[in-house]
């Protein structure tokens, strides 16, 4: 049976015990999900013995199953209607782990040393109530001594979730003993269910779908962030991708058969503590493969014969399953990721197997966080290079002690003395002989490195001109901008920059980045389009180089001559049109060389063994057949 207990200011009081009637709340229900922190709700009349006990965040309320501690969490609202009954939620003990924060961090060591500081400098935040104790380990990876890198601060709930969960898999789950909670990290929690799931048995239904929606079939992965020198020495960052070991492509597809099936699906992907090419490309490849089939998920009620009085362990979350049925063609041993249990009824619970599906706000909820989290960090990664640019320029200015400062008052056309004109910053007192020079007079400022004569490859006129040749920080606004090369892309800050066109609405129509070229608007004209290739309609109309396509024919040249045939070359027409009988068409073409039908433009016509070559051969031939049946009526002939 199950009990309900909550824990606050040290004292423990029962909430919900099925046999005894003054102890009981309304509607208790838990669901357990592996990889959240699993919710527990219920009400609670105004009348209960324990009523004006819950505190929100402070109890910590307790699910037992037979003595046996299943459940841990806090209160997170509590709601009362017109008869003051609350309606309760709670929030699992993983929960916890949102209310430490982890600060910027460069470890390298192996899962299970990443998980221990992390739970460590968890421990360090949080009162002894919300503290772990490091668990089973069991989920590795090939590489044992992996750079995990942060530059932000995050919750540990989301560095565990974004560092282990989402690169290695597996599940992080809490389990309780002699008082203490332990964080574990595994494959799975523990074996096998003693309990099968069989149709006719205690299967009451079953309901099996596919969820297509998070389907990639071209996956473009990244690895770590890191750093390398510039060509001016200067310390830059850089993503890792696999262009270097996989033939200048950064990008990977699935197999042929499974892209004809669900066609391109794109996506981008990032592993943020692989630094090596080759091992980010094999980790792309198996997470393309696990991702580019549509899971099959189960949704399962069931009957839990433990509560039917057969000798028999209950179903327990995390644990592989078998489902027997055959009239569903179904065994399978798959993993139970989903328990929801009614304490006051459990025969009216349900389990989910195999892969849980989100919900639609769950997945816009989730998109959001993970755009909202890579636009955090591409902000982050890009203000960390402006800030590193303005503190290189600061230094510069701040820490240029020394150096001539001159009022420059000699005419420099007779040598006489005159009215001060300009203003000269010197590395040098003389300015015959200084390199360094910045000049300001009225018709701007001006920066040489040659000399006081030039040439000034960075200055500012009166006119409004700006010569320089790095912009390294800072936005630029124009009204247009002429000449020269415009550039985005590369190493540096302009890696992931994009040229866009918008309408007068605001709407962007063109996008121009390291992707290609998107227009979402207007035409595209050009006098002449050449090299790479053109898909319309799904592969109805596609063009290279070498071949166009409609349909199931082909256009290409070939053996000499210009050819356009089936894909089976069964059926066509080629061209040599500088020669006599150069245009050919033919049906029923086999490996054997041989057609059914086939036409020249010399007069030609083959249907098997009957051949014509030729007007005058086809008039003989008709000539031939009348005579012999002239013969026949006259009673001659064969």
């Amino acid at each position: 049976m199950y009990r309900i207990t909550n824990t606050v200011d040290g004292a423990t009081y029962i909430l919900h015990d099925q046999r005894d009637r003054k102890l009981r709340v309304l509607e208790p229900r838990l669901s357990l999900t592996v990889n959240k922190s699993g919710g527990l709700t219920f009400r609670i009349p105004e009348k209960h013995l324990y009523y004006q006990t819950l505190k929100k965040l402070r109890s910590i309320i307790e699910v037992w199953e037979d003595g046996a501690l299943i459940y841990e969490g806090r209160i997170l609202s509590d709601e009362a209607d017109m008869y003051n009954t609350k309606s309760v939620t709670c929030e699992g003990s993983l929960s916890y782990l949102i209310d430490s924060i982890q600060r910027p961090f460069s470890k390298t060591g192996t899962i299970h040393d990443f998980l221990s500081d992390m739970i460590e400098a968890h421990n360090s935040q949080v009162e002894e109530r919300k503290q772990f104790i490091l668990g089973s380990v069991n989920v590795a990876d090939e590489n044992n001594e992996l750079k995990r890198e942060s530059t932000t601060l995050d919750n540990t709930w989301n560095v565990l979730k974004t560092y282990l969960v989402d690169v290695h898999g597996g599940i992080l789950w809490v389990s309780y003993q002699d008082g203490k909670k332990y964080l574990n990290y595994t494959y799975d929690m523990d074996g096998y269910n003693d309990q099968q799931i069989r149709f006719g048995v205690n299967l009451l239904d079953l309901t099996k779908y596919q969820d297509a929606a998070d389907v990639v079939t071209c996956l473009i992965p990244y690895g770590a962030d890191v750093e390398y020198q510039d060509e001016l020495g200067e310390t830059q960052t850089r993503t890792v991708d696999i262009t270097s070991v996989n033939n200048g492509q950064d990008y990977i597809m699935a197999a042929d058969s499974v892209i004809a099936e669900r066609g391109k699906i794109w996506a981008t992907y990032q592993w943020p503590d692989i630094t090596d090419p080759a091992r980010l490309k094999t980790v792309a490849e198996q997470f393309l493969t696990e991702n580019s089939g549509i899971p099959d998920t189960l949704k399962v009620s069931a009957v839990d014969l433990a509560y039917t009085g057969a000798d028999i362990r209950r179903f327990q979350l995390g644990k592989y399953t078998t489902c027997i049925s055959k009239p569903h063609r179904l065994r399978k041993d798959l993993l139970l990721t989903q328990l929801d249990l009614y304490l006051d009824d459990p025969q009216k619970g349900s389990i989910s197997l195999g892969g849980t599906a989100e919900s639609f706000t769950g997945q816009t909820t989730n998109k959001q966080v993970t755009i909202s989290k890579a636009l955090q960090q591409a902000s982050d990664q890009i203000y960390a290079e402006m800030a590193q640019k303005i503190a290189n320029a600061t230094t510069l200015i701040t820490g240029g002690f020394g150096g001539y400062v001159v009022l420059d008052n000699i005419n420099p056309e007779t040598g006489a003395k005159m009215h001060p004109w300009r203003i000269l910053v010197m590395n040098t007192p003389d300015k015959n002989t200084a390199q360094n020079i910045i000049q300001i007079n009225q018709n701007g400022i001006g920066f040489s490195t040659t000399g006081i004569n030039g040439p000034y490859r960075n200055a500012w006129t009166i006119d409004g001109s700006l010569v320089a040749d790095f912009v390294t920080t800072g936005t630029m606004l124009a009204d247009r901008i002429r000449g020269g090369i415009l550039e985005v892309g590369g190493s540096g800050l302009g890696k992931d920059g994009v040229i866009r066109v918008l309408n007068a609405s605001g709407a962007e129509i063109v996008r121009m980045g390291i992707n290609g070229v998107m227009i979402k608007q207007g035409k595209l004209n050009a006098p002449a389009i050449t090299g790479g290739s053109a898909d319309f309609g799904s592969g109805l109309f596609t063009a290279d180089d070498d071949t166009v396509t409609v349909g199931g024919f082909e256009a290409r040249y070939d053996w000499g001559r210009d050819i356009f045939q089936s894909y089976d070359q069964k059926c066509g027409l080629s061209a040599d049109p500088g020669i006599k009988g150069g245009l050919w068409a033919w049906f029923g073409w086999n490996s054997s060389g041989d057609f059914d039908v086939v036409i020249n433009n010399s007069g030609q016509v083959v249907a098997q063994d009957f051949v014509i070559d030729g007007s005058y051969e086809l008039s003989q031939k008709i000539r031939s057949i009348e005579r012999r049946l002239d013969d026949l009526e006259s009673g001659g002939g064969e």
